[in-house]
């Protein structure tokens, strides 16, 4: 296939033009094995893959961003709580609502076998 694999935006996102996931990130065949195209990115300007037990973020927030000066290496840990923060309203109203509906299955729990204990009774 001819042609640029990517378009440079107005903030310097390398904007993926080619094949992309179901989740928005670029993929290509590389090295025999269909990669993540930022992944392949890190890799040809770095030599390596991201470290073991390490992920490609990006700092742009944009999944089809190839360009590596937008990309760092992060445990995923640290990208999911990057990716949502703890402190935000909409996560707020969720944690809320979990707790509410684990608070309404602890007390259904509890009546069932009649104490005080939190461990799951498994139906028999």
């Amino acid at each position: 296939m001819k042609g640029p694999k990517f378009e440079v935006n107005a903030n310097g996102c390398h904007i993926w033009v080619r094949a992309k996931n179901n989740r928005g990130y670029g993929v290509e065949w590389y090295e025999g094995k269909l990669h993540l195209s930022h992944r392949v990115s890190w890799h040809k300007k770095y030599g390596t893959w991201p470290r073991a037990g390490m992920v490609t973020d990006h700092i742009c927030e944009v999944k089809a961003c190839v360009n590596v000066e937008h990309l760092r290496e992060l445990t995923n840990s640290e990208n999911i709580q990057r990716a949502y923060p703890f402190r935000d309203e909409e996560h707020a109203r969720k944690r809320a609502i979990n707790n509410a509906a684990h608070a309404r299955y602890r007390a259904r729990l509890k009546a069932r076998i009649g104490g005080e204990n939190n461990a799951v009774v498994q139906d028999r």
